[in-house]
């Protein structure tokens, strides 16, 4: 039997339906759309709750985060807090201190991929089971 792999869904646009439908065909992944939670939470400066809450109480493996780039750092950063493992949709940051904030936040081991196509990678399975 397959494990499924469940991962929050953060961005529903384009590029979040393209995630969906990428998914639906890959056997043992479940993706489950937070969108309109973070941009509650978002817009109540409480994401480091919401994230913790969700990644634990629903037993996700990670997160794809495809939203606007101008809320993308932001968000990622409370992602890299919980120390979760998270695929992130290009570009990572537009300013050169995000980016070093979130070079300074990275655990060792926590993985950030961009683009979609790593979903079909075995790799995201393999570091999701050891």
């Amino acid at each position: 039997m397959v494990k499924n792999i469940r991962i929050g869904l953060i961005g529903n646009g384009v590029w979040g339906r393209n995630y969906l439908i990428s998914a639906k065909d890959i056997t043992g992944i479940e993706l489950v759309d937070i969108t309109n939670e973070v941009k509650t939470s978002y817009k109540e400066n409480n994401l480091n709750l919401l994230f913790k809450d969700f990644y634990y109480k629903n037993k996700l493996s990670g997160f794809i985060l495809a939203t606007l780039p101008k809320v993308q750092s932001k968000i990622l950063n409370e992602i890299l807090s919980i120390k979760a493992p998270v695929i992130c949709e290009k570009p990572l940051c537009l300013t050169y201190k995000d980016l070093i904030t979130l070079k300074n936040k990275v655990q060792p081991n926590q993985i950030i991929f961009l683009n979609h196509f790593h979903l079909f990678l075995e790799s995201f399975s393999f570091l999701e089971k050891n």
